[in-house]
């Protein structure tokens, strides 16, 4: 079965975004976002991992106004708001 076919393929593909942004494998993460973008119900954490490539960019100002957009559809679920959290101060350093 192939992860677009899994009934959580969204989870899936996000975590291996997320991973593939974690070893700077940008090109990759890209090309997980897309796929993302393309199924029905698009996940919350698609504006986390857009952040994330913007950081990668070095456009940290848009980043971060990305992060807090994102931050109140992700306070559901306390790992992924930390994950923000993480990423806004490392924004916010720069």
């Amino acid at each position: 079965m192939r992860p677009h076919e899994h009934p959580d393929a969204a989870d899936l593909l996000t975590l291996l975004a997320d991973l593939r942004l974690d070893r700077d494998e940008v090109a990759e993460a890209e090309e997980l976002l897309a796929r993302l973008r393309t199924l029905r119900r698009p996940p919350p954490r698609n504006g986390y991992l857009e952040a994330r490539l913007l950081m990668k960019r070095g456009k940290w100002d848009e980043a971060a106004a990305r992060l807090e957009s994102v931050r109140p559809g992700l306070e559901a679920v306390p790992e992924w708001a930390s994950q923000v959290d993480v990423c806004l101060g490392q924004c916010h350093e720069k």
